[in-house]
Order: structure tokens, then sequence, then C-alpha cells
């Protein structure tokens, strides 16, 4: 790695838990070449396709609660 990695690495591990988050978000957003809104509508298109899925009958939902608890019980 470059001195230059070090050095950004080493200062931006002293950063707040937030504030790494949200360097985090940030270089994420480079890497993918897009915006924070483009991510925005592009979940926003998903979660519109599931629903009109589900109103269709192609998909079925899950209880939350129920899911979890099977969860739990198959990590036993």
């Amino acid at each position: 790695m470059s001195p230059e990695y070090e050095s950004v690495l080493s200062n931006a591990m002293k950063l707040s838990l937030e504030d790494r988050q949200l360097l985090a978000k940030k270089l994420e957003l480079s890497i993918l070449g897009l915006t924070e809104k483009e991510i925005e509508n592009a979940w926003i298109n998903v979660a519109e396709q599931r629903l009109k899925e589900y109103e269709q009958g192609k998909i079925i939902a899950y209880d939350v609660n129920e899911t979890i608890q099977r969860l739990r019980n198959t990590l036993k």
C-alpha cells in the first residue's frame, strides 16, 4: 500500500463511527459512479416492482417476527 493510503486510513480510523459510516458511503458512491439520488431511485424502483409482484400474487410475504424466530431456531 502507498504511504498516502496508509495516512488516509490511519486518519479515517480516528473518526467517530458515524463519520466513518458517512465516509464509507461516499467512497462506495464514488466507486459505483452513482449519486445518492440515483441509488435512492433504484431502490424505489425495486420496492415498487416487488409490491407489484406481491399484488399480482407472483411473490408471497412472510411475517417478519416469524421469519426472525425461524432464523434464530436455525442458528441454535
